[in-house]
């Protein structure tokens, strides 16, 4: 068993309504959707930490920063030496208390940023916070935090793709990562206007590939994608991610239930109640592991390269 990475979904609440949102929720009503108090979290982790080294924790949600007691928790943390991340919308994130959370101990923010022109923002989003977005970038690297932007590749922002790209260099950004649209969530809603064709894909990896190379900077691809059908050898500037779910990286959500990933509804158990090492090891996890996109995957010479691709979509 490798060390594990947690996704860590704090809170199910968020002031946005993007309309590709893959929280399972969004598709399920009936999905348990409640929050622990800050002493509850500690006593999760603490009881992982009896028989698992933890590599680190992305806090997330919903929106993590409309949870109340967050800098405690970051604290908790930084107190057992974990690595500690968060997914934000970062609207919510003025000055003050983008340097009140490095101080707490996250070291890490991934920023969602769609759009550069506000009209196809807030298309994706519902909402017009643009402008305090990019002042939130503008802290994080005022503070040493390192920064990711995370921008969905869909249908509806392929033409603003480019330009996410240049404004994330221009901010100084450490990475940009480029997620293509997975349906889930909200998004099983919108799977026509958000579907990016084959053909669209290939395009912006293109442009990211000449983007890469100009700026010499780092763009993930981090959703994996297929390099037995879009070869990864044609970008040589991308860093094209693997499948790491199930695997090295887990998802727990607001009231301790293990998932294999953010997309993939079905819970493996409670923390609270069951070991990682018994759901690491549990038959749904093994299958979920197993689950790539042809029965040869693991015997194919690109394997290393994509991992057998996303095994939640399979």
């Amino acid at each position: 068993m490798t060390k594990p990475y947690f996704i860590f979904e704090i809170t199910p609440e968020c002031d946005f309504d993007c309309i590709y949102c893959y929280n399972v929720w969004k598709a399920n009503s009936d999905y348990q959707q409640k929050t622990l108090s800050a002493e509850k979290i500690k006593e999760l982790f603490n009881k992982i930490l009896q028989n698992t080294d933890i590599e680190g924790v992305t806090i997330t949600g919903g929106e993590p920063l409309l949870y109340p007691e967050l800098l405690d928790v970051a604290k908790f943390f930084k107190s057992k030496n974990i690595k500690l991340g968060i997914t934000t919308h970062g609207a919510l994130l003025d000055e003050a208390k983008t340097k009140e959370l490095i101080d707490a101990g996250f070291s890490y923010f991934e920023i969602s940023l769609d759009a550069v022109n506000p009209e196809i923002h807030e298309k994706l989003t519902k909402n017009n916070q643009l402008d305090k977005i990019k002042k939130t970038i503008l802290n994080i690297k005022k503070y040493g935090g390192l920064l990711t932007i995370s921008t969905i590749i869909s249908k509806i922002n392929l033409d603003e793709i480019p330009n996410v790209i240049d404004l994330s260099f221009a901010f100084s950004a450490d990475f940009i990562s480029l997620n293509r649209f997975i349906p889930g969530g909200q998004g099983l809603k919108n799977i026509s206007e958000l579907s990016p064709g084959s053909e669209d894909l290939k395009k912006v990896l293109e442009i990211a590939n000449q983007k890469a190379e100009k700026y010499k900077f780092n763009i993930n691809i981090s959703v994996p994608v297929e390099d037995c059908i879009i070869p990864h050898k044609n970008y040589p500037n991308l860093n094209f991610g693997t499948c790491l779910c199930g695997e090295k990286k887990w998802l727990i959500d607001s009231v301790g239930n293990l998932r294999t990933c953010e997309q993939n509804p079905e819970i493996l158990g409670n923390l609270f109640e069951t070991s990682f090492p018994d759901l690491y090891n549990s038959e749904s996890a093994q299958k979920f592991r197993l689950n790539n996109l042809k029965i040869n995957c693991k015997t194919c010479k690109s394997y290393f390269s994509c991992g057998g691709a996303c095994r939640f979509i399979r």
